[in-house]
């Protein structure tokens, strides 16, 4: 339970619940094949705090006039949509997302959040990002 209460102090989501609950179960190990496929992580488990969220407002059944993602690392959070364009908040700063760092992109790791678009196919359809 250790475990548990360390992971309350890093960002947790919804796909982590499923992996949770199988472990609860007890039926993650003779089921590896189908636990593997999921995306999230036990609570059970170390999560890393720079993990990164991906939150969509669309995807394969889902469309809007307006395509847009998030991406939460750690206290950074990139928003992007195809209306308002790329913007990047400090959580611990700015808990309003009001005013947007995007502009000193340089306190923003590129290669990183390049590498988690392109390793996402939605995310890549929504954002055309080239690396530097």
């Amino acid at each position: 339970m250790k475990t548990v209460a360390t992971n309350t102090t890093v960002n947790v989501a919804n796909i982590d619940l499923s992996p949770t609950i199988l472990e609860i179960m007890g039926v993650g190990a003779e089921n590896q094949s189908i636990t593997n496929l999921l995306r999230g992580q036990s609570l059970f488990t170390p999560i890393a705090p720079d993990r990164p969220m991906i939150t969509l407002n669309t995807n394969d059944w889902r469309s809007w006039s307006q395509d847009g993602f998030g991406i939460t690392i750690d206290n950074l959070a990139y928003v992007f949509s195809n209306i308002e364009g790329l913007r990047c908040f400090d959580h611990l700063r700015d808990p309003g997302e009001k005013n947007s760092i995007c502009a000193n992109f340089a306190i923003i790791d590129k290669q990183k959040f390049n590498q988690i678009i392109n390793s996402n196919h939605f995310l890549k359809n929504i954002y055309a990002y080239e690396a530097p």
